[in-house]
């Protein structure tokens, strides 16, 4: 058996054994990283044509509670992310993508806290925002 077969065999096996938590963490992770990378493509386009104007991820993050029920896709979005980065914590350590401990292994691995970490740090902007809009509005301060 050549060594991709047991790499695939061993994902596998680890996917069976993944309790179903983790897997809905992983899925809800993606899927709010994908909308994060929408909005940024959104707000990216609509700057080019001066509709909005918004510098990165976190400038994103500012436009989305301009929108109708922002504040509530804000709390999606910070959920999500801590999701993915919990997910890739969860990748890192649990080692579910079997990358081994061989050195492209471990540089792998690290990646994927890196990557949490960044998450965690966006999430944590985030929470700024809402708490910042909460404050700043009418509404909230009574």
């Amino acid at each position: 058996m050549n060594k991709s077969v047991r790499t695939e065999n061993n994902v596998k096996g680890k996917q069976r054994d993944a309790r179903p938590w983790i897997i809905w963490m992983g899925r809800v992770g993606f899927a709010a990283m994908g909308v994060v990378h929408l909005l940024v493509g959104v707000l990216a386009l609509m700057s080019v044509v001066t509709i909005a104007s918004a510098s990165g991820t976190e400038g994103a993050l500012r436009q989305i509670v301009r929108l109708p029920f922002g504040q509530f896709l804000l709390i999606a979005v910070t959920v999500g992310l801590v999701c993915y980065a919990l997910w890739r914590f969860i990748q890192a350590f649990m080692d579910t993508d079997v990358k081994g401990s061989d050195a492209k292994g471990i540089a792998m691995r690290i990646s994927f806290v890196v990557i949490g970490v960044v998450c965690l740090g966006l999430s944590f902007s985030a929470v700024k925002i809402f708490l910042g809009t909460q404050s700043s509005d009418s509404v909230w301060a009574q």
